[in-house]
């Protein structure tokens, strides 16, 4: 064990910030198991709400948590579904997804919409005064609609900005005693990923994980986290809401998700490491920000590891009943630092907060400033492509990269009239072939790209 001396580590996890000082009753009149969490992580984005368990069921009663009026309504086969979306009177928003039906006077509504669009698809913004509701009335019955997996209700409450605050502050309580779970530790040097540690152990006497290795690093080290959470009565594993790194008892890090802005979401792929989910399906949260992220749930405070020195680190994990978690680890800093990487005379070096643009005879790449979370080389070239391909296969990188903004590309290839019209550009892995989609013009098919990887034109 490499520890000899224990250390106390002071971690304040407030409550209850003073935005949700609200009254909110239940949205359903059954024990609340949750299915996901305010903030997990998903696919190129962080969850908005929290998805409560129906018992496998649909049609459970959906009350409004509190007084208002229903400001907007959405039919739609993907997506939330049948969604309601209240306005309250104390300036916050509630939005019930996935339902089965809504209420009779607002289902007539809803109907007569339909038929006058003639549209299955509907968004409807109904006057202030047509759906007044009170604290408790039924306004839907719970459902699957829409993008859902099975029964359940997305809940999730907005304020007065439109920024997407964590519901379980507003006193939705959740029965949750379990401790988050911690499975490995992560270790990067000058932000590149170098080791996952899975060697750790629960110790009792210090009631957290202790990494059963002291870990050799340079003074650019910095560390990340697999972990997950859980709540009472469900195995779905959850997201975590509080997250803090001490090293030597200062506070360097700290992350939690009590709210944050819609345009935000997709800084998921920074706060991952992404390229770890693409290659080995592992999801680990940072403990440090890359430079190109910007989202608004971190603190971040300075601290410079010194050369041949042990030092005594704590990662501690809460979720919002107040259970909490923590992994115990050292490390000594070497006085080397790594080799930076020797750059082949075509790579071009790409700065994360500048555009850039690729321009050869066949191909054209697009880069918007911010399109990176961190700078890195662009390595670019082609392959020759099967019969199946109507151009070269162009390789930018590989889909370990992710864009935070859309880039453009071009490839250039001459076809028939017959096939311009079918045209389109694919996406090539090792694991997979993506269907991008395109235009073609000017003797070429363009589109927008959300990762770096292999691109060809098909039909």
């Amino acid at each position: 064990m490499p520890f000899v001396r224990c250390i106390t580590y002071y971690i304040c996890f407030c409550a209850v910030p003073a935005i949700a000082q609200q009254s909110f009753i239940s949205p359903l009149d059954i024990s609340l198991k949750l299915s996901g969490n305010f903030g997990e992580i998903r696919n190129n984005h962080f969850h908005s709400g929290i998805d409560i368990k129906t018992d496998s069921a649909t049609g459970k009663n959906v009350y409004a948590v509190a007084d208002g009026h229903i400001a907007r309504i959405k039919v739609s086969a993907v997506g939330y579904g049948n969604a309601l979306y209240l306005k309250h009177d104390n300036g916050y928003t509630s939005v019930y997804g996935h339902l089965l039906q809504f209420a009779d006077s607002v289902r007539q509504y809803v109907t007569a919409e339909q038929n006058l669009k003639n549209s299955f698809e509907v968004e409807v913004f109904p006057d202030s005064n047509l759906f007044r509701v009170k604290q408790g009335a039924i306004i839907a019955r719970s459902g699957n609609s829409g993008s859902s997996g099975g029964p359940h209700l997305h809940f999730e409450i907005r304020d007065s900005l439109e920024q997407i605050v964590n519901p379980q502050l507003f006193g939705i309580n959740v029965a949750d005693t379990i401790q988050p779970v911690i499975e490995a530790l992560a270790v990067y040097d000058e932000m590149k990923f170098t080791a996952l540690n899975q060697n750790i152990s629960y110790d009792t006497a210090h009631q957290a994980y202790i990494l059963n290795d002291t870990l050799s690093v340079t003074t650019h080290a910095a560390f990340g986290i697999m972990a997950y959470d859980l709540c009472n009565n469900s195995s779905n594993k959850l997201g975590i809401y509080k997250m803090q790194l001490h090293i030597d008892t200062t506070l360097i890090w700290q992350s939690n998700f009590d709210y944050f802005s819609f345009d935000k979401t997709r800084y998921v792929n920074a706060h991952i490491d992404y390229a770890e989910k693409v290659l080995n399906k592992n999801i680990i949260e940072r403990c440090f920000k890359l430079p190109g992220d910007s989202f608004n749930v971190y603190h971040v405070y300075p601290y410079k590891l010194k050369a041949q020195k042990i030092y005594h680190a704590a990662i501690t994990l809460a979720d919002i009943n107040g259970n909490r978690n923590k992994l115990i680890f050292c490390f000594k800093t070497n006085a080397k630092t790594a080799k930076p990487q020797k750059p082949h005379h075509s790579w071009v070096w790409l700065k994360y907060n500048q555009p850039y643009n690729l321009k050869t005879n066949t191909f054209l790449l697009i880069l918007p400033s911010g399109s990176l979370y961190q700078n890195c080389y662009l390595k670019y070239h082609t392959s020759k492509a099967g019969n199946n391909y109507l151009s070269a296969i162009h390789h930018i990188n590989d889909n370990t990269i992710p864009l935070h903004k859309a880039a453009t590309i071009s490839i250039k290839t001459k076809l028939d009239s017959a096939l311009q019209s079918k045209a389109l550009i694919i996406q090539i892995d090792s694991a997979k072939t993506s269907y991008i989609g395109g235009l073609y013009k000017n003797n070429a098919v363009s589109a927008l790209i959300r990762t770096f990887g292999s691109f060809a034109v098909v039909v």
